[in-house]
């Protein structure tokens, strides 16, 4: 931890570390799949690929992120990271007026949802 914060280490710089370290290691076990360290740190590129390309977002701007629990959520906030994007983290059992006011406070440019609050009325941006 020391060496860490003498560093300066950001959590981007340690799970590179990892990824440089431990390619092939399992990261996340979520249901039948197996995620390792380097098919996460492909996933976050492409997310931060997307944020950045796709929908133009600079370092510094901010989107919200609702998912359930599970390795795409990590996968989407490393990307975002990785583009310099804030994510503000919105608790997915909020409803109604609560959900509204999590992700309103923040002045978001984007919000990125999990297809599980699609009511197939709107567009679902897929990576």
């Amino acid at each position: 931890m020391g060496s860490l914060r003498r560093r300066n280490a950001t959590v981007i710089d340690v799970f590179r570390d990892n990824v440089r370290k431990h390619p092939n290691r399992v990261i996340f076990y979520h249901n039948s799949a197996k995620w390792t360290f380097k098919e996460l740190d492909e996933y976050s590129n492409r997310v931060a690929n997307c944020l950045t390309t796709e929908l133009g977002l600079l370092p510094g701007d901010e989107i919200a992120l609702l998912m359930e629990s599970r390795p795409e959520f990590v996968a989407m906030w490393l990307g975002a990271a990785k583009a310099g994007v804030i994510t503000a983290l919105i608790n997915s059992s909020q409803r109604n007026e609560t959900l509204v006011h999590s992700i309103t406070v923040v002045e978001c440019q984007a919000l990125i949802f999990s297809a599980e609050y699609d009511d197939g009325k709107k567009m679902t941006l897929v990576i």
